[in-house]
C-alpha cells in the first residue's frame, strides 16, 4: 500500500472539487482509455458517463444514501463511491474515505423545508468548506447515518477498492510546506491496478509520499466506524 498527499496542478479544477481534484484526473484518464465512469450526480443518483465534458456532473461530495445501480457496470467501468458500493464487476474501483452515509429519509425531510444545497463550497477556502445547517450538523455528529455505518465492515482498508481518496485533513500540521487552502487529497494506492492508474495521472499532480498514520490522526474514519449518538 502506498499513500500520498496530492493536488491537481490545475487550480480551477481543484476549486471545483471537494478536495484536491484527484477524481477528475482519474475520470479523464479512464474515459481517454476508452472506458466509462460511474459516480453520483446532483440528483443523488448513480450516473454513467463516457465523455470528458460530462465529468462535472459527478464532481463534488454528496453526503446522502444512494443505492448503486450495478446494471450500469461493464468491464470498462471505473466505479466511484463509498467502500460498501464497490463491485468486482468494475474494472477499477475507487472508494472514498467514508465518515458514514446519512439516510435518504433524513435528507428528504430536510428538503421539505429547505432548498437543495451544495454540500461543500470553497468560496471561503477548503478548510471550513462544509455547509453549515441542521442536516450537515447531524451528519458531522453521527446522528443521521444509516444503521450499517455504525458497524462498517470495510474500515481499515478492507474494501475491494484499487484506490481510496479523501480529504487530507490536518495536512497543515503534518506537512505544512505542501498545504494550501484550495484542497489537498489523501490518495491510498491498494493494488497494482490502482498504482498503474496513478502512474498515468501523476504528471498532472503535485504529490508527496506520506505516513498514513499522520492522516488517520486527523481523519479516524479511515479505520473506525462512526459512533451512534
Amino acid at each position: 500500500m502506498k499513500c500520498y498527499a496530492a493536488k491537481n496542478k490545475d487550480l480551477q479544477t481543484r476549486l471545483n472539487s471537494s478536495s484536491g481534484g484527484i477524481f477528475t484526473l482519474l475520470a479523464e484518464q479512464m474515459i481517454n482509455d476508452g472506458g466509462n465512469v460511474i459516480g453520483v450526480n446532483d440528483e443523488i443518483e448513480h450516473q454513467s458517463i463516457n465523455k470528458v465534458e460530462d465529468i462535472h456532473l459527478l464532481q463534488g461530495s454528496k453526503y446522502v444514501e444512494c443505492k448503486t445501480n450495478y446494471d450500469l457496470i461493464d468491464k470498462h467501468t471505473m466505479l466511484v463511491g463509498t467502500p460498501c458500493q464497490m463491485s468486482k464487476k468494475a474494472y477499477l474501483n475507487v472508494d472514498l474515505v467514508c465518515h458514514g452515509t446519512p439516510t435518504r429519509n433524513s435528507y428528504d425531510k430536510y428538503l421539505e423545508i429547505h432548498d437543495k444545497f451544495k454540500f461543500r463550497d470553497k468560496k471561503n477556502g477548503w478548510i471550513g468548506s462544509t455547509a453549515k445547517n441542521e442536516f450537515m450538523g447531524d451528519f458531522l455528529n453521527d446522528r443521521n447515518l444509516c444503521d450499517k455505518c455504525y458497524k462498517c465492515p470495510f474500515k481499515n482498508f478492507k474494501s475491494i477498492s484499487d484506490i481510496q481518496i479523501g480529504d487530507f485533513w490536518g495536512i497543515q500540521n503534518e506537512y505544512p510546506d505542501f498545504f494550501d487552502n484550495y484542497g489537498v487529497s489523501l490518495v491510498i494506492i491498494k493494488t497494482d491496478k490502482g498504482e498503474q492508474m496513478f502512474d498515468k495521472i501523476k504528471d498532472k499532480l503535485e504529490y508527496i509520499d506520506i505516513d498514513i498514520n499522520k492522516a488517520i490522526k486527523y481523519n479516524p474514519s479511515i479505520i473506525i466506524s462512526a459512533e451512534r449518538k
